[in-house]
């Protein structure tokens, strides 16, 4: 542990939750649990094979009214947080890639898809995607 209370976890390039008690810190945790709960959650109806096309056709809507948050939210920051990549960018960077497989076009938010394209470039982003084999 760093004299200043961060704590790396060994990823390189992310700041972790261990972040000092701060604004940026409880930031961090509101991301986290957008992405969890209003994201992620409504990508659950298009894994399921009993879901109705209506039930995904809800649930594409729901998604774009999320994205278009997360839209606005990002207008003039590189990342969720500002100019520091954070394990939230990380993670609204693994759903936002469920996207293409369940046929969301993510160029309907241009700003979301320029983040999405800016995070997959990333040297870490790069060899955590080779290391799972989803990239040569």
């Amino acid at each position: 542990q760093a004299e200043d209370g961060i704590r790396d976890i060994g990823v390189t390039g992310v700041q972790t939750c261990a972040l000092p008690i701060s604004l940026a810190r409880y930031r961090l945790h509101e991301w986290l649990g957008y992405i969890n709960s209003e994201v992620h959650k409504n990508f659950s109806p298009f894994f399921s094979p009993a879901t109705t096309d209506e039930q995904k056709a809800a649930a594409r809507a729901n998604l774009g009214k999320r994205f278009d948050f997360v839209q606005q939210s990002l207008e003039g920051r590189d990342f969720l947080l500002g100019a520091d990549f954070t394990v939230a960018d990380a993670y609204l960077f693994t759903v936002l890639g469920w996207c293409r497989l369940v046929g969301i076009d993510l160029g309907q938010w241009p700003g979301l898809q320029a983040y999405h394209k800016r995070i997959a470039q990333r040297p870490s982003t790069q060899s955590a995607m080779r290391a799972e084999g989803l990239i040569k």
